[in-house]
C-alpha cells in the first residue's frame, strides 16, 4: 500500500512540475546560424549514421526507452541522425532535417519552414564525458560533407547564452545570420526577429 501510495505522489508531483512548464514565463534569444566556410575536422571519435538497428546505442546516455522510440520515428521520419562513438562507446549525436519540410514544434525553438535545397542541424549533444575531443565539429563537418550535393543552405540555432555550442557551429564554418527572441507564457510562444 505505501509503494502504490509513493507512485501516486511521484506520478503527482510530475504532474505539476509538467503544468508548471506549460505555464511558466521564460524568454530567450536564439541565434541562427548559416554554413559558409568549408572546414574539416578529424576525431578519433567514430561517425555513423544513425540507423533502425543502432538507434539504441544512444540509451547508455538516455537511458530511457521512449526517447529512443522518439529516434527511431525521427529516422522514419525522413530525418537523418548521426553518432560518435569513442573507444567503442556511443557519445556523441545529432540530427538533421532536410527539406522541404514544415517545422512547427520544437523544444524552445521558433517554428521553421525548410525549402527543398535547405537542411536545418538540430538536437546535438555530445557526452560530458567526451567533451574536449572535437567530436561535435567533426560530426558537423560529415553532415556537411554528407549534404553538400543535396542541398545549398545548412543551418542551426543556438540559444545565445550556450557559449559551448556556439563555438562548436563558428569553428566547423557556421556564421550568424539572424536573432530572434523567443517568449514563453502560459503555454503559448511567441517570436520576434531582432
Amino acid at each position: 500500500m505505501i509503494t502504490v501510495l509513493k507512485n501516486i505522489q511521484k506520478k503527482l508531483f510530475n504532474k505539476l512540475i509538467s503544468l508548471y512548464q506549460i505555464f511558466k514565463y521564460s524568454s530567450k534569444v536564439v541565434i541562427q546560424y548559416e554554413h559558409k566556410t568549408n572546414k574539416t575536422f578529424s576525431t578519433e571519435a567514430v561517425i555513423c549514421p544513425v540507423t533502425i538497428e543502432n538507434a539504441g546505442d544512444a540509451s547508455v546516455y538516455n537511458g530511457d526507452r521512449f526517447i529512443i522510440e522518439k529516434y527511431k520515428k525521427m529516422l522514419l521520419q525522413g530525418d537523418l541522425g548521426y553518432y560518435a562513438y569513442l573507444d567503442n562507446k556511443w557519445v556523441h549525436r545529432s540530427w538533421v532535417k532536410v527539406g522541404p519540410k514544415r517545422i512547427e514544434k520544437w523544444y524552445h525553438l521558433p517554428p521553421q519552414t525548410l525549402k527543398a535545397d535547405e537542411a536545418y542541424c538540430h538536437f546535438g549533444e555530445t557526452a560530458p564525458s567526451a567533451r574536449g575531443y572535437g567530436i561535435a565539429p567533426a560530426v558537423l563537418s560529415r553532415i556537411i560533407s554528407d549534404l553538400k550535393s543535396k542541398v545549398n543552405h545548412i543551418y542551426v540555432m543556438v540559444d545565445e547564452n550556450n557559449l559551448p555550442s556556439r563555438k562548436t557551429v563558428e569553428k566547423a564554418g557556421f556564421i550568424e545570420i539572424k536573432r530572434k527572441k523567443v517568449v514563453k507564457m502560459f503555454g503559448i510562444q511567441y517570436y520576434k526577429d531582432l
